[in-house]
């Protein structure tokens, strides 16, 4: 009777953890001791589905190494930086990994943390993945207005400067004129002069 109800209560626990790790927004991929993979949530599941749309059930990726679940054709080299880091005792930010195939790419920014057992040989590797394509694309949109606003500013100042060289210019001539109707040969000179000056720094 007692085993049944502690068998009972095991298998609650578990379905209240799988239930929360799938609440997530975030791909959460918790590989063991030998870089297998333990478990994952369903928005993990979903992003390794985005690469190989072959994946149909969740359970065909369970106890799959780390290098299969990510293949560098897809990930590069992120399979070697995980198992690397299990070494590392701090837990860490890597940003801004990309992940692409075909035409598909997506930017994550990735969580690696550790969680150890009754002993160190127990020690499971927790990888999130936290899709940040649409902040990094709206960054970057926003990086070429701001781009363009400049250009703008700068174009409206090139354009104010030019406006006043063709002002002086324009004013040349028609006092050039003036003194061309006069017959005033020294002041048509210096003028044409002032002209040249005025067009060179334009």
């Amino acid at each position: 009777m007692a085993s049944s109800f502690l068998f009972s209560e095991i298998s609650g626990l578990n379905t209240w953890y799988v239930d929360i790790l799938n609440s997530v927004e975030q791909g959460v991929f918790i590989f063991d001791n030998n870089n297998l993979l333990k478990q994952v949530n369903r928005t993990g599941f979903n992003i390794l589905k985005q690469f190989r749309p072959n994946l149909i059930h969740i359970e065909t990726v369970h106890m799959l190494p780390i290098e299969v679940v990510f293949p560098d054709s897809v990930y590069g080299n992120w399979a070697k930086r995980f198992i690397k880091s299990r070494n590392n005792p701090q837990s860490g930010l890597l940003e801004n990994m990309v992940a692409a195939s075909g035409d598909s790419e997506r930017i994550y920014n990735v969580h690696i943390s550790r969680i150890t057992g009754s002993s160190v040989l127990e020690t499971d590797l927790i990888i999130t993945l936290d899709d940040v394509t649409g902040q990094k694309q709206s960054e970057h949109r926003l990086f070429e207005l701001q781009k363009f606003a400049d250009q703008g500013v700068m174009a409206s100042s090139i354009s104010h400067e030019l406006n006043n060289f063709l002002g002086l210019i324009l004013g040349g001539v028609e006092v050039t004129q003036i003194s061309l109707g006069k017959g005033d040969i020294e002041k048509v000179t210096a003028n044409l002069e002032k002209l040249k000056t005025a067009v060179n720094k334009m």
